[in-house]
């Protein structure tokens, strides 16, 4: 959101001069660093160049704080005048202030100068005046023709002011840099800066282009010639063709043929920085900050959540959206309780012949088994006493070895006749060895 600020400048350094307070409006301020309406770092308007020369200088520390917001442009140039007069700036060597604030219409944003269409009177008026809006007042060069003389002079001012740069061409790591700083400019903006850029940027374009025509010429020149067309490039060769697009379709082999993009990306793998997120296109990782973009976000933790068996908070990355339990443990937990619901109502079987098991709300048939039925036979074993077999069946806790109770008790006279037997023989043992 954008405001009026009284700020102060503090410079790291002893000698003195090494502080300047000033105000701006439409600024707002974030990471310590007050900005002005169009994102760019704003540190004051002092007219000291020694001053401009050591905030250039990136190698001396300096801050700027805020002294206070206030409400519109007039109230902060009146604090400023206040903090002005408290601190006593043009006298104090400690500050690069020359003068003390002052609000009239020069200082004010929102003026500017405008002349009478008639009477040619010149005055300062705000830019939205109804006398200036209906073109009452208009700008005092309007209507003023130039000189032939101020012509030539700025004619040959421009023939002899060539830009520098007229003719060359940025390269790659240029470019790159370039929309690299503007990315991480946008990125850093809240939502509600955003908002006003987006805001600011469509006004520009509508007032620059609302009602004006392009003509034909114009507009073949910025894309009739690239229309239909793309750029090849022989990976073999290194030769480059700008063709049609349809011809290069029909005609051209893709796997010797590539297009400029596709080119580009040819032994590359998208990395990103660990520590500055800056993302780039490498043959091979600059250090050991940089890491592949697939293994970085399939790594990083997106959100925490929390686990719906036993409610302690976990982390997911971008592999595990649909993960809703914490450990191996909560998810066995969670997909017996899920089997249980689901299997409600029915009866667990198995198939006598496949050892299939199966859920079934009816009986199956002959082949099926209800397997939790107590009457179910488990196994089958033979008698040691008849030697008959007989079947075993679940609701009996033991595994049995006679088939019938007439055999049990057989089996346990048998045990009991041999232990007296065995008695006896021992004690004649003894007798006959005390002799």
């Amino acid at each position: 959101m954008l405001s009026n600020a009284v700020y102060i400048v503090k410079i790291d350094r002893k000698e003195l001069p090494n502080k300047y307070i000033g105000s701006k409006t439409n600024c707002y301020y974030k990471d310590n660093i007050l900005y002005d309406s169009e994102g760019k770092p704003y540190w004051g308007s002092s007219t000291d160049e020694e001053y401009h020369e050591l905030i250039k200088d990136c190698s001396i520390n300096k801050t700027i704080e805020i002294i206070s917001w206030e409400a519109s442009a007039i109230e902060a140039l009146e604090k400023e005048r206040e903090v002005h007069i408290e601190y006593d700036v043009v006298s104090n060597s400690e500050f690069f202030n020359k003068s003390v604030a002052t609000i009239n219409t020069f200082t004010l944003p929102g003026y500017g100068t405008y002349k009478h269409k008639d009477s040619g009177k010149v005055v300062r008026l705000p830019i939205d005046h109804p006398k200036v809006l209906d073109k009452t007042y208009v700008g005092v060069t309007k209507g003023r023709p130039h000189t032939e003389e101020y012509k030539q002079n700025k004619r040959d001012y421009y023939k002899s002011n060539i830009n520098p740069f007229k003719g060359k061409t940025h390269t790659e790591e240029s470019l790159y840099k370039m929309s690299a700083g503007h990315k991480r400019w946008w990125d850093s903006l809240s939502e509600e800066e955003s908002k006003i850029e987006r805001k600011k940027r469509s006004d520009r374009a509508r007032n620059t282009f609302t009602g004006r025509t392009q003509s034909k010429e114009h507009i073949k020149k910025r894309t009739g010639h690239k229309k239909g067309m793309v750029s090849i490039i022989n990976i073999d060769t290194g030769e480059r063709r700008f063709i049609e697009a349809k011809k290069y379709e029909q005609e051209y082999d893709k796997e010797v043929w590539y297009t400029q993009a596709k080119y580009r990306m040819i032994g590359r793998k998208k990395y990103i920085n660990v520590c500055t997120k800056e993302t780039r296109f490498l043959e091979n990782p600059i250090d050991e900050n940089w890491v592949l973009s697939t293994v970085y976000f399939g790594n990083k933790i997106r959100e925490y959540r929390e686990c719906v068996i036993c409610n302690n908070e976990f982390g997911i990355n971008r592999s595990e959206v649909n993960k809703n339990t914490c450990s191996r443990e909560c998810s066995s937990k969670l997909h017996s309780k899920r089997s249980s619901k689901s299997n409600k109502g029915r009866k667990k079987y198995k198939n006598t012949k496949t050892g299939e098991f199966k859920y079934f709300r009816e009986d199956p048939g002959l082949e099926w088994v209800w397997w939790t039925d107590p009457n179910r036979v488990i196994a089958t074993k033979t008698c040691i006493v008849c030697y008959n077999e007989f079947d075993i069946l679940k609701k009996q806790k033991y595994l049995r070895s006679t088939c019938t109770r007439e055999c049990t008790d057989r089996l346990t006279a048998n045990k009991l006749t041999k232990k007296d037997d065995d008695k006896d023989e021992d004690c004649i043992n003894q007798l006959s060895w005390k002799k």
